[in-house]
């Protein structure tokens, strides 16, 4: 039989199944929405360095995209948004060609390019 050392010492060995997962505060924000208060707010977020996070302002409709470069040196860049209102849409009678229509176009279209190659024939 093989030595196990787990059968006689299981305090200093942890079962195969167990994990160990980082939990960290800035990769985790709660409910998916990290919001700060202002700029001031989105400066003092700690990020890991080689990260970034959306950083949603509580006060106003701003949002700020923190990233941390390989020395954890910040970047940050300030966006705005505004609700919009719905986009009614367009009939779509409008936006097409009958088909009748687009039948004439292709044999005008034929009837020119039969004509283009006569004249390129005639001038042989």
């Amino acid at each position: 039989m093989a030595y196990n050392p787990a059968i006689y010492m299981p305090q200093y060995y942890p079962q195969a199944n167990w994990s160990y997962q980082p939990q960290s505060v800035a990769s985790q924000p709660i409910n998916g929405l990290v919001s700060v208060t202002g700029i001031e707010g989105a400066k003092a977020y700690q990020l890991p360095p080689n990260s970034s996070m959306p950083l949603f302002d509580g006060n106003e409709d701003v949002l700020y995209v923190k990233t941390t470069d390989a020395g954890g040196y910040p970047t940050i860049k300030t966006f705005t948004f505004k609700p919009m209102e719905p986009i009614e849409a367009k009939p779509l009678e409008a936006d097409y060609v009958p088909r009748s229509e687009f039948d004439a176009l292709v044999s005008e279209v034929k009837q020119l390019i039969d004509k283009g190659q006569k004249a390129a024939d005639d001038g042989k």
